[in-house]
């Protein structure tokens, strides 16, 4: 997995939107950084909770994500972050 994918892995996790993914990035300093993050250390961030923690882990084991990377590769298209 790169950074891009990373960063589209935590996009669709479900409680996280463009605020809390940003937070996750500002303090992790990489969404590669923030997927391996431990489940305590996210939970312990302002706003976040075990709910959310877990949701975090949990983004790593389904591949959702995969779907628009697939989608970008057969179109040809590229997918830009922020």
């Amino acid at each position: 997995m790169n950074e891009l994918e990373a960063l589209i892995a935590l996009t669709h996790t479900q409680y996280l939107g463009p605020v809390k993914v940003r937070l996750l990035l500002k303090y992790f300093g990489s969404a590669l950084a923030a997927l391996e993050g431990k489940q305590k250390e996210i939970a312990s961030l302002p706003g976040f909770g075990e709910k959310i923690s877990a949701s975090v882990s949990k983004c790593k084991e389904e591949d959702s994500w995969r779907r628009d990377v697939e989608l970008a590769h057969r179109y040809s298209t590229e997918i830009i972050s922020y």
